[in-house]
């Protein structure tokens, strides 16, 4: 499996962890983590702005992500967010060359950097799939059943 078809594979995630986090009261959603970390909310608009950063800024040259996490006090307004970023992203995948994979990218804050991207879209992944490991874990920690993210299979 390439990271485009991993990433097509995984496209729900982030709105099956928000379905999971609907049960989740407020004040807990936006309360710090059991173990004195980020909250939920952080978390997953954490992942929002990396994929809008990663993909977006890095990948394919648009402009920086101006979103904080402020702006998002709902699981409902992170997921109308997510929803417009993941079909950029997914209208991407669904077109991208090999070429465009193999672009290579200079890494704006240490320009001696390089790298392909593919890796910076695999960067975004592994990101996504650590954070929704995270989310998981918080959620069973507060006797929340959640979904297990099958990322092979």
């Amino acid at each position: 499996m390439n990271t485009i078809q991993l990433a097509q594979t995984t496209a729900e995630i982030p709105f099956r962890l928000l379905d999971s986090l609907r049960q989740v009261p407020q004040e807990q959603f936006l309360a710090p983590s059991l173990s004195g970390g980020r909250s939920l909310r952080d978390v997953l608009v954490h992942m929002l702005i990396a994929e809008q950063n990663w993909v977006g800024h890095v990948v394919l040259k648009s402009e920086k992500s101006p979103a904080q996490l402020q702006d998002f006090a709902s699981v409902d307004e992170i997921e109308r967010a997510w929803h417009l970023v993941r079909e950029e992203t997914m209208r991407f995948l669904r077109a991208a060359t090999a070429e465009q994979l193999s672009t290579t990218i200079v890494d704006e804050y240490e320009p001696h950097i390089t790298y392909s991207a593919e890796l910076a879209l695999w960067h975004w992944l592994t990101h996504e799939f650590f954070h929704a490991g995270e989310i998981c874990l918080a959620l069973g920690l507060r006797g929340i059943q959640s979904f297990v993210p099958e990322i092979i299979s």
